[in-house]
């Protein structure tokens, strides 16, 4: 597609009338079926080689008792003394393959099928007693195609969790590089956990992979005071913020597969996006996101703090984060409003428009600053207890953030105490059966009268849950359900899936994702994004 072309709509899957390409149907079936056979034709290729080739690096001393070794000299003696430092070494790797296709075909330039090609490489080493490392990255291949056929790609290499961690002071573990946090007990909602960015791009649900995007940093316990007590802190040196789709994707937040934007200038961004490039779509996303973003400064840094302790079944967690809230603080100068509407198809030159550019030309109104998107500065104190009764495992949590960054319907920023609570419940029978379940309470603190939240309430109420029924030998029939859903204002969101593993190496899964609401939800947002998934993956 040609720079600010617009894509042509025939109403119907395929190319426009009088084109004598063959039909879209055909390009997206024959290019699923290669994907799918490479696929198949890699893993099994590759799992064989590999369990030819992994007893040929075992460990020379796999045979040897860890505690005790007999050393024998040149002169025959016989020396029994302790056994020398033996180092080990693990690498992992997992390749996964998933189709997606639309159930509801809302028109160009909303995508109809998407793919995404993962494969994720691990290594680990015990490099002496008290010094591990490891080294782990995913590479991401994900293809989006619209109703009319037009295709974008996108590759994005990542390095994951990379660390070095050090125990030569039994009382003092400390670990640096590329690392993931966890703060609090919630499962689903995560009030308290919000040291590391998360990545949305794969859209709600896509996958129960984590959302957390490892970040550079170094993590120090204390473990002198009692063995039941710990006392962590974690020292993030840079600002990074979430990864996430405003405009140009079915699941981003003004994507062409969502609702129209509350505000006209995002409108406008989003009509400008399918003009443009995907390449330059692609490299547009973070300047949006943060054209005031923070320097990479010692004041940038992020602190958390967690204090643990277990007093019988009991276990009980104290947090405090100052860092960064992850929302970011949109301007919109009305301005910016006006010179989008201009590039609206059949739109005309009013005497407002004219003097828009005059302004402009004359050097009396800057163009790059009539929008700009910054973070605040978070404060956020959490506390959590689980323990269990019976054969449950029960959770709550607490979050208080006294400045949560918010929007209003009209998409202007603002900024409130916030208080959530979170209750769960979970529940397992060997691992035949498994059950979470999460309910939410989240209040909004001198929220401004007749101003209403976007994509929320002041008062809200949410269900979420994860139910896992696993038969037959080794649990190789996997059904599935996720669920979330609003209780003060409907909205539900349906993650069913069925998995079959045929070896331990090998998965296959069908599923589906359904969105659906009242107007002003999440789920609402997304209604049009209905899809249906097929998934492979090779774990070696």
């Amino acid at each position: 597609m040609k720079l600010f072309e617009r894509p042509t709509s025939s109403g119907r899957i395929g190319f426009a009338a009088g084109s004598n390409r063959v039909c879209g149907w055909v390009q997206i079936a024959r290019w699923v079926a290669v994907c799918i056979s490479a696929t198949c034709i890699v893993g099994w290729v590759g799992s064989i080689i590999l369990g030819q080739s992994v007893p040929l690096i075992r460990n020379a001393f796999a045979d040897v008792d860890p505690d005790t070794l007999l050393i024998v000299d040149d002169a025959n003696n016989s020396i029994s003394g302790p056994a020398p430092f033996v180092g080990s070494f693990w690498f992992r790797g997992k390749l996964t393959s998933e189709f997606a296709v639309d159930t509801e075909f809302a028109g160009e330039p909303e995508s109809v099928f998407r793919s995404n090609q993962r494969l994720w490489l691990s290594a680990e080493a015990e490099l002496a007693e008290d010094l591990k490392a490891q080294v782990s990255g995913r590479l991401s291949w994900q293809t989006w195609i619209s109703q009319e056929t037009n295709a974008r790609y996108t590759l994005y290499p990542e390095l994951r969790d990379s660390w070095l961690s050090w125990s030569g002071v039994p009382w003092l573990p400390i670990s640096v590089g590329y690392q993931t946090w966890s703060f609090g007990a919630s499962d689903f909602f995560a009030p308290t956990d919000q040291i590391n960015p998360r990545d949305y791009r794969d859209g709600i649900g896509a996958s129960l992979e984590t959302t957390k995007v490892p970040v550079l940093g170094v993590n120090v316990d204390f473990l002198p005071l009692a063995p039941t007590f710990r006392l962590s802190v974690a020292w993030i040196p840079f600002f990074e913020p979430d990864r996430v789709f405003l405009f140009g994707d079915d699941f981003g937040l003004f994507g062409p597969g969502t609702s129209p934007p509350p505000s006209a200038a995002f409108s406008g961004m989003s009509e400008l996006s399918q003009r443009l490039s995907p390449v330059l779509v692609e490299a547009l996303q973070p300047i949006f996101l943060g054209t005031d973003k923070s320097d990479e400064s010692p004041g940038a840094s992020t602190v958390g703090v967690k204090m643990s302790s277990t007093l019988g079944d009991v276990d009980i967690s104290l947090h405090y984060l100052f860092g960064w809230d992850r929302t970011p603080v949109f301007r919109v100068d009305p301005a910016l409003t006006t010179l989008f509407a201009v590039m609206s198809p059949g739109a005309t030159l009013t005497p407002e428009v004219i003097g828009l550019f005059t302004d402009i030309q004359s050097g009396k109104l800057n163009p790059f600053g009539l929008f700009s998107s910054s973070y605040e500065r978070l404060h956020l104190v959490g506390a959590d207890v689980t323990f269990p009764i019976w054969e449950f495992g029960l959770r709550l949590e607490a979050a208080y953030q006294p400045s949560k960054v918010l929007y209003t319907r009209e998409f202007t920023s603002i900024s409130r105490p916030t208080l959530v609570g979170i209750m769960g419940i979970d529940y397992s029978w060997g691992t035949t059966f498994m059950a979470s379940v999460e309910l939410s309470y989240r209040r909004i603190f001198d929220f401004p009268a007749k101003t209403s939240i976007y994509l929320g309430e002041i008062d809200e109420l949410r269900l979420a849950g994860l139910f896992t029924l696993r038969l037959f030998d080794f649990d190789a029939l996997e059904i599935q359900l996720g669920a979330m859903a609003g209780l003060l204002r409907l909205e539900v969101v349906l993650l069913p899936q069925v998995a079959y593993r045929f070896t331990d190496a090998h998965r296959i899964a069908l599923g589906a994702r359904i969105f659906d609401g009242l107007n002003n939800t999440l789920a609402a947002l997304y209604d049009d994004n209905d899809e249906l998934f097929v998934a492979y993956e090779w774990s070696f």
